[in-house]
């Protein structure tokens, strides 16, 4: 006996308009655009012999493959760096009226020397808080391991000491 397959008709995805667009959307399709625009700018100047940043960037990737991953991973780790510094100092300057000082490390680090007007157990809680909000939190999705936060309490008396370093506003 012949088993015959029943046809179904398979219908076309949807395709978003520009109207159904959320936020998110239009920053990507935005962006996007920026880069197709770029790309076309880019394109007809080297038509005509030009080399532009854009053009060159390509240039050295294709002929220099790992140094300019290498450079484009360093510039990203920066500027993920600045990020994660600047997300520190938001959370750190909702306690700032019991902050005296805020020391960073170095630049490369989120390592913190904090002063405190008045030093207590529960003002030193509330910070830690933050600590394992920025270390626990899924929709950042931060490396907390290549990125670790820590804020380190020390006295006023070494404020001296602590000049070498970074003193960053609240």
């Amino acid at each position: 006996m012949a088993t015959t397959a029943k046809k179904t008709a398979i219908k076309p995805k949807k395709t978003l308009s520009k109207k159904s667009f959320g936020t998110e959307n239009d920053a990507v399709h935005n962006v996007l655009k920026e880069i197709e625009h770029q790309a076309k700018h880019s394109a007809s100047l080297y038509k005509q012999g030009a080399i532009d940043s854009f053009s060159a960037y390509f240039n050295q990737l294709l002929t220099n493959p790992l140094p300019t991953l290498f450079a484009s991973h360093k510039k990203s780790e920066e500027l993920l760096r600045t990020v994660l510094h600047s997300l520190a100092m938001g959370g750190l300057s909702v306690y700032r009226k019991n902050i005296e000082a805020v020391y960073r490390l170095s630049e490369k680090d989120l390592y913190y020397f904090i002063i405190l007007k008045e030093d207590t157990a529960t003002f030193r809680a509330l910070m830690y808080r933050f600590v394992e909000w920025y270390e626990s939190n899924n929709q950042l999705d931060i490396d907390t391991e290549r990125f670790p936060l820590h804020l380190h309490f020390v006295s006023s008396d070494l404020t001296s000491e602590l000049q070498r370093y970074e003193k960053v506003s609240l």
